[in-house]
């Protein structure tokens, strides 16, 4: 039963936050989305291969977008 408040079809998703964490610990800046937190409700851990992929991959893609568009401002090409 997707979409039933509070629950949670990932068995992931109760320790989700440890993952970030220890993320953090090793010195890299992870980004946690919950799905839930943007409206996408009831998903597994294997997220690509649910009815709903395409509303996940454009969360992806808008992260993405965000993400890389500081990095592509500051890269540089140089012509040999």
């Amino acid at each position: 039963m997707s979409g039933r408040k509070g629950w949670l079809p990932s068995y992931h998703a109760p320790y989700d936050h440890c993952t970030v964490k220890h993320l953090q610990q090793a010195g890299l800046c992870p980004t946690w989305i919950k799905l839930a937190d943007v409206g996408i409700h009831g998903n597994s851990h294997v997220m690509m291969l649910e009815k709903n992929n395409r509303q996940i991959g454009a969360v992806i893609g808008r992260w993405l977008d965000k993400t890389l568009a500081p990095a592509k401002k500051n890269n540089r090409v140089s012509a040999r």
